[in-house]
């Protein structure tokens, strides 16, 4: 037993019972493009994505602001990226679900977009390239994804230099627009 329900503006929710998993709710959000919105020339702003977008807060606040906010409900949000789409979403309660579509809602309207987690994943990966190239496995990991799809970057690991010029503004630059 599958509902679905399409709101005016083209969005549509799709509901439907599990039983092995009474008591949780699912709650997904597809936008956009996903890596189509990309060049395959270039990966790094791509691959940041996933893990900084939901890791600077919403709106007026941070990540620290929101967590003491958010206290002892469900509101696990996440961001990914297919290929054909962005995905928001995570899991919550009946009590919380309200707050959750709140929270993804301002999350799209509203990002925040913080300096100190871009400058934490840059500093982060910046670190891993020794690890990377130390081994065959190591170099086969990090490649495999544009290998298989004909040397597309955007499933690669972003190159050094690529790392090193990721600022908080050119992320900003890139995502907000996709956001939208």
């Amino acid at each position: 037993d599958t509902d679905i329900i399409t709101f005016s503006n083209g969005t549509k929710a799709i509901l439907f019972l599990n039983p092995a998993e009474a008591g949780r709710i699912y709650v997904q959000a597809r936008f956009g493009n996903g890596r189509k919105a990309f060049s395959p020339a270039k990966s790094a702003s791509a691959m940041f994505g996933p893990m900084l977008m939901t890791s600077s807060g919403v709106g007026p606040f941070d990540k620290d602001a929101l967590d003491r906010l958010t206290s002892g409900r469900l509101l696990d949000v996440g961001f990914d990226m297919a290929d054909d789409a962005f995905v928001l979403g995570g899991t919550t309660r009946a009590a919380d679900l309200s707050d959750m579509l709140l929270l993804m809602t301002h999350q799209l309207a509203n990002p925040r977009f913080d300096a100190a987690p871009v400058n934490r994943a840059r500093a982060a990966l910046l670190a891993s390239y020794g690890s990377s190239d130390a081994t065959a496995q190591a170099v086969l990991g990090r490649e495999m994804g544009s290998i298989l799809r004909g040397g597309d970057k955007r499933w690669a690991m972003p190159s050094k230099e690529e790392t090193q010029a990721l600022t908080p503004e050119a992320f900003r630059k890139t995502w907000e627009p996709l956001l939208k």
